[in-house]
């Protein structure tokens, strides 16, 4: 089996960067036309460009909450075959509130990467992200 045509960790550096500081345009050349989100609730295609502002409105919220960072801290690496990979990644979010020490969220997601187009063909979120902030208490509806 060949090693993929991009390093997994240059394209989830990037990927981290443009979460937090790209524009919407950065953040969206990592993801394929149509790609397949999913989670606990199912999977479904997602058109990238129907996907530009619920990237901006969850970065939005991020911010509110005071998600002062989000860093990938581990990163697994299935190559699938020349062209795919696999990336089983872990995320750490820290949230920081006026007089409370900062909370730290552990999230995991998978990723299928076409290595030749560096792009994102699936995305599979691990936990309801919002679930779980409703449930530290750092968000309310």
């Amino acid at each position: 089996m060949t090693s993929p045509a991009i390093s997994l960790a240059s394209f989830f550096a990037t990927f981290q960067h443009n979460s937090a500081h790209g524009t919407e345009t950065e953040t969206l050349a990592q993801f394929a036309a149509t790609f397949l989100a999913g989670g606990p609730d199912g999977a479904k295609p997602v058109p990238a460009a129907l996907f530009a502002p619920a990237v901006a409105k969850r970065k939005e919220l991020f911010e509110r909450l005071g998600c002062h960072s989000t860093q990938l801290v581990s990163l697994d690496e299935i190559p699938l075959d020349a062209r795919y990979t696999l990336a089983r990644t872990r995320w750490q979010m820290t949230f920081a509130r006026p007089d409370l020490p900062d909370e730290q969220l552990a999230v995991h997601s998978t990723f299928l990467i076409d290595t030749q187009t560096q792009q994102i063909l699936v995305y599979l979120a691990h936990q309801d992200i919002l679930a779980l902030l409703r449930q530290r208490g750092l968000m309310t509806d």
